[in-house]
């Protein structure tokens, strides 16, 4: 016997977005009274109106996904919790692993494309992952930065007696 299931997810993303503010018109203190002002001043004050202000914020949005599953357990073996608890075990993976390799080893942007080189490159990257989470490093690219500007050390790392405690 088999079920299907649905699970409705609140996602929130913080994106940055660029806004472009036209700038009021500039005030310019009054003449005296009785003078005016020539054509050249008016075409400057209307240039400067035209004049936007580019702006970068950060906005949230927030958006729910429909998650739809399909499973061979029984409606007793599979209750919500059970559902609920694979579903966050399945994005621990996701985060924890795909993410670290998308995002701060840039995997995806990876343009090599030679015959068995994109394989080497993933196990390097596993390799490079497994070193970090040896180390106990939380923050990879921090890590990352301090091997590239220190070779040496990266080297004794790697070269060193390694003590498994």
């Amino acid at each position: 016997m088999s079920q299907t299931f649905q699970v409705i997810r609140t996602v929130k993303r913080r994106q940055r977005k660029l806004l472009e503010v036209a700038e009021g018109e500039e005030q310019t203190p009054s003449g005296k009274p009785g003078k005016q002002r020539g054509p050249k001043k008016l075409k400057k004050e209307a240039k400067a109106s035209k004049k936007t202000k580019k702006q970068i914020t950060s906005v949230e949005e927030t958006s729910q996904q429909v998650v739809y599953g399909f499973t061979n357990l029984t409606p007793t073996e599979a209750g919500p919790e059970i559902i609920a608890t694979f579903l966050r075990d399945h994005w621990a993976v996701e985060n924890r692993l795909h993410w670290r390799r998308d995002v701060t080893l840039r995997e995806d942007h990876s343009q090599v494309r030679i015959a068995g080189r994109p394989e080497g490159l993933a196990a390097l990257n596993t390799v490079v992952l497994a070193l970090m989470d040896w180390l106990g490093a939380r923050n990879v690219p921090e890590h990352m930065r301090i091997f590239r500007a220190f070779p040496n050390l990266a080297l004794d790392l790697l070269l060193g007696p390694m003590t498994f405690e």
